[in-house]
């Protein structure tokens, strides 16, 4: 079947694009004739590429941080380019009504929504009444950018958590959405012991990931007389990640890593003891995932569907001196009660079904494509 992959910006280089570039490569081992649509053009099989003149606005200069204006871009010429495929599959979010069947991949609960519950869970959570009342205007001109209609058919819809599946379900009672955990590495081995006060930080560096809280977490430990390091590694590529630096440069226990080449990665993490996670209503949370499976017992804020990553509550906090709190209760136990705990988590359920992401999707897929 000639497919289109719909997603927002497959260079962006989060969780949600590494989940879309797994079901483009399963799509082609089933045979599929799968074309790519995302910010930057139209993508055939072949390799080669079809320019669409809107997207052109997603990409200019300063523009790069909208996602959400990216992503209405992409749904505004969707409508149009589904008409010579036989079925679409979304990997970004909910789009609008199509000439031909639809599959979405939640990756967030609602990405097209003005309410204020929806925006708390999508970037917006603890900003003052003003930053709101901008995003809502945003996000009420991208809705109709998109092309967005209340009656748009509901789609057959898989989500990345429990927490995403019921949020998506409180935004629109239509749907029915099956689980669909990211892809996870399988459980690491490691050979030597990790530093005992060493704590990594990991994924983008972004402002939604809170690394100055983050940072000011391992000040607080550093005050107490901890002598930990903070490893801050991720994507840097943004002016937002270049601030970030420069306003920690220096920092006594704080180092940053940006854009590690994989192996350099690998022996940072095999460094860590803890992990920090700062972010909010993280929907999934593949950076966790990823610590989990390198043995590395991770500190999260106790919202959204990573704590189905985390379920352990000595493992979750609310306010950064809860945090604090939970590291310093960590680091002052033996190595082996976090050798148990990384036993533990690395058993859950959810990072269990993520390592059988290709077996899971694959069902989905056939299910799909046998009724398009």
């Amino acid at each position: 079947m000639r497919i289109l992959l719909a997603h927002g910006d497959l260079r962006a280089g989060g969780g949600a694009e590494a989940v879309a570039r797994a079901v483009h490569a399963r799509l082609c081992a089933a045979g599929h004739a799968v074309d790519v649509l995302d910010i930057h053009g139209l993508t055939r099989p072949d390799g080669s590429r079809a320019g669409v003149w809107p997207l052109l606005i997603g990409r200019l200069p300063g523009l790069s941080h909208l996602h959400l204006l990216k992503y209405a871009l992409v749904c505004r010429v969707l409508p149009r380019l589904a008409r010579d495929h036989g079925a679409v599959v979304l990997t970004y979010g909910e789009a609008p009504a199509l000439p031909c069947p639809a599959l979405t991949l939640r990756h967030a609960p609602v990405l097209f929504s003005a309410r204020p519950a929806d925006l708390a869970v999508i970037g917006a959570a603890g900003r003052g009444p003003v930053y709101m009342g901008v995003r809502r205007v945003y996000a009420r001109a991208c809705m109709r950018i998109a092309g967005l209609s209340r009656n748009a058919p509901a789609t057959p819809t898989l989500a990345n958590s429990r927490w995403t599946a019921r949020r998506a379900v409180r935004a629109d009672p239509r749907l029915a959405p099956a689980l669909l955990y990211p892809p996870c590495p399988a459980r690491a081995i490691r050979r030597d012991r990790p530093e005992p006060m060493r704590i990594l930080a990991l994924g983008r560096m972004t402002t939604g990931k809170r690394l100055d809280e983050a940072v000011d977490i391992a000040n607080r430990l550093v005050a107490k007389g901890w002598p930990v390091t903070l490893d801050i590694a991720g994507r840097a590529g943004t002016r937002a990640a270049r601030c970030l630096i420069r306003r920690h440069a220096g920092r006594p226990g704080i180092a940053f890593h940006p854009d590690l080449p994989g192996p350099e990665l690998a022996v940072l993490m095999a460094r860590a003891r803890l992990g920090l996670h700062c972010a909010r209503h993280e929907h999934f949370g593949m950076a966790v995932a990823e610590m989990i499976a390198a043995g590395i017992v991770p500190v999260v804020h106790d919202s959204g569907g990573i704590r189905e990553l985390v379920p352990l509550p000595e493992l979750r906090f609310r306010r950064p001196s809860d945090a604090a709190a939970r590291l310093a209760s960590l680091l002052a136990s033996p190595m082996q009660h976090t050798e148990t705990l990384a036993w533990r988590l690395a058993r859950t359920p959810a990072l269990t079904a993520g390592q059988g992401f290709d077996r899971v999707l694959d069902g989905h897929l056939a299910r799909f494509l046998s009724g398009a």
